[in-house]
């Protein structure tokens, strides 16, 4: 069964996890008139929103991954990172300080792989 992500999802899930339209535009990163243009089916819902709100709903138990056939399923972190660049341009997400650190930390952590490695031959 492939989850169908549309308006009428958007509403439902909204309501089974108890939030206000406002709530779940903060928890994704977009504004309530985004959240009600989509459950209005006035406005296409972006892929990487679409992935967020499946894995939102099985983090919550609300549907199965088999369900959701194809969904990866996310880490919170990972769900809390993507809501936040959902609509963001690519230069304000390089600005982002919590993208800095993760950016920091991904460099840091290469680095240290390299210099194990060469330490090793």
């Amino acid at each position: 069964m492939n989850l169908k992500i549309d308006g009428e999802f958007v509403k439902w899930l909204r309501k089974e996890l108890n939030l206000k339209q406002q709530e779940l535009a903060d928890k994704l990163g977009v504004s309530s008139r985004t959240i009600q243009n989509w459950e209005g089916d006035k406005r296409n819902i972006p892929e990487l929103a679409q992935n967020v709100l499946k894995n939102m709903a099985i983090r919550s138990n609300l549907v199965t991954v088999e369900q959701s056939e194809g969904s990866e399923e996310l880490t919170e972190d990972e769900i809390n990172f993507l809501s936040d660049i959902i609509l963001l341009k690519e230069e304000k997400v390089l600005q982002l300080p919590f993208f800095q650190k993760w950016l920091k930390e991904k460099v840091l952590a290469a680095q240290i792989e390299a210099i194990n490695k060469y330490k090793k031959s």
